[in-house]
This record gives C-alpha cells, sequence and structure tokens, in this order.
C-alpha cells in the first residue's frame, strides 16, 4: 500500500510479482517494492519533487535493459489539471 497526500493509504497493484529479477538470490518484484515500501521514509527528503529516471529489465536483471524516456501514462494522469509536477519519473 502507499500512502497518498492526504495521508490515507491506498493498494498498490503489481504485475507479475512473482517475476524473479535477481536469479542467484531469488529475489522477487514483490520483494523489491516491499523493499521500496519499508526504506521509502529514509531516502524521500532526497528523491521528493525531483525528476527520476527509470532503467527496464523486462527480462530480469540477466537480460537486456533500456532507460525508459518518458513518463509512463498512468503518472502523467496524475499530475492533474493544474500541471504542477508530483515525485516521480523524467518527462
Amino acid at each position: 500500500m502507499k500512502k497518498t497526500n492526504t495521508g490515507t493509504r491506498e493498494r498498490l497493484q503489481l504485475s507479475n510479482p512473482q517475476k524473479v529479477f535477481w536469479p542467484e538470490e531469488g529475489d522477487t518484484k514483490l520483494d523489491l517494492a516491499r523493499f521500496y515500501a519499508e526504506t521509502f521514509a529514509k531516502w524521500k527528503p532526497y528523491v521528493e519533487d525531483r525528476l527520476l529516471w527509470l532503467e527496464r529489465c523486462p527480462d530480469g536483471m540477466k537480460g537486456e535493459c533500456f532507460y525508459q524516456k518518458e513518463k509512463p501514462l498512468c503518472l502523467r494522469l496524475q499530475q492533474g489539471s493544474s500541471g504542477g509536477r508530483r515525485a516521480g519519473l523524467g518527462a
């Protein structure tokens, strides 16, 4: 679950949560999401209101990776009509 700007929590849905990202350790996409949820409070001041890039590895860390250069549509829709940016991926 993620905390929203209003202080409430909403459930985050992951596609393919059992996808293995690191085969040697057996860590999955769900493991990574849980790690982010548990540690976000500590690194939030360093990333909040900053544009970030996203490295995507559709076939896992051993497969071919690429940098996503556009903000995903779901994050673009979150900007709202005011056009203000939220912490997220760079456009």
